[in-house]
């Protein structure tokens, strides 16, 4: 959700509340496209929390959780 006025901010710049949604995955997804057709070269997922930042994300290939049949899809 984005304010249109806060503190904390600078004067009327809008801020960011970000909600961290509980036991979600983040997955990284490499593809190609030339506007017709999209080709999925990868499919990763981060090993840390999702949301969790530091600079430095840590992947796995092939995704861990994820069932089969939603990676074939």
């Amino acid at each position: 959700m984005i304010c249109k006025t806060g503190g904390g901010g600078l004067s009327g710049t809008p801020i960011l509340i970000d909600k961290f949604l509980e036991d979600a995955i983040e997955i990284d997804v490499d593809a190609v496209s030339d506007g017709t057709t999209c080709v999925l070269a990868g499919i990763m997922e981060h090993i840390e929390a999702a949301g969790i930042h530091s600079g430095d994300s840590a992947c796995v290939t092939p995704p861990y959780s994820l069932a089969d049949e939603l990676i074939d899809r």
